[in-house]
């Protein structure tokens, strides 16, 4: 990270009926934890949405979002980079990360991300 570049945590639990884990957002990384599992689903997306809890397309569609790519496997820890930096408009507005399986337009999981306090700049 260059000098002078703000370090930026979010961070946030997966939490439904077809996924559980742990999220960290951090600069241009997206992180999920050793104890992340979903339910497998046809072309499943991993996206930064700016809805706080999107449950349906409809609530996805209502408000911007970032698609980082295919989600790599249902199961274990993995990590996206996300290919430009946020703006500072784009890191105060997403509010949760949502794997979506674009065939069959159903949110599958989602987790809602929040700045993390705990951590030095």
């Amino acid at each position: 990270m260059q000098s002078g570049t703000k370090q930026r945590w979010m961070v946030g639990s997966v939490g439904s009926n077809f996924g559980q884990g742990k999220v960290l957002l951090h600069g241009q990384l997206l992180h999920f934890g050793y104890e992340f599992e979903v339910a497998n689903a046809p072309g499943m997306r991993v996206l930064l949405s700016q809805h706080v809890a999107p449950d349906t397309v409809g609530e996805l569609d209502t408000e911007p979002k970032l698609d980082i790519g295919p989600l790599l496997r249902p199961i274990g820890p993995q990590s996206y980079r996300i290919t430009r930096p946020l703006t500072e408009a784009e890191w105060n507005g997403y509010r949760s990360v949502v794997l979506f399986s674009e065939p069959l337009k159903r949110v599958i999981a989602r987790s809602q991300i929040r700045k993390a306090v705990n951590f030095e700049e």
